[in-house]
């Protein structure tokens, strides 16, 4: 005869057992999940900000272009993390913008809040 030491799922039930192995499953899983950033979250903000405007002559961009102005690059390689995703099969490109002179032709500009105080001059130029 077999005691309920040596078939556990006896003492404690089958549904019980998948129960915990289920959980253990979902633990596992979640323990491995990284959590979203600051950086993370603006930049799918500005994913989806491309994804769902109607951009002027769309049907003519080769790409997407955005580009950031900022001292965070935490937030720079989050942005970077965009590259090559593409939007209606137009891909994303990402560069930095070092200077507001000569601005270059771009689709968006992320202004992080390290450069703020140059809102109004940034304003001008566009």
């Amino acid at each position: 005869m077999i005691s309920n030491f040596q078939r556990p799922y006896l003492l404690f039930g089958k549904a019980t057992c998948w129960l915990l192995g289920l959980f253990a499953i979902l633990m596992t899983n979640s323990s491995n999940a990284q959590e979203s950033t600051e950086e993370d979250v603006k930049a799918a903000f500005i994913y989806n900000f491309i994804r769902y405007i109607e951009w002027p002559e769309e049907s003519k961009k080769s790409s997407f272009k955005v580009f950031y102005y900022g001292d965070n690059n935490s937030q720079q390689i989050a942005l970077r993390r965009l590259i090559g995703n593409s939007i209606r099969n137009i891909v994303i490109n990402v560069s930095e913008l070092k200077s507001l002179k000569n601005l270059p032709n771009m689709d968006v500009l992320f202004v992080d809040k390290s450069r703020v105080n140059e809102l109004r001059q940034i304003n001008a130029l566009l």
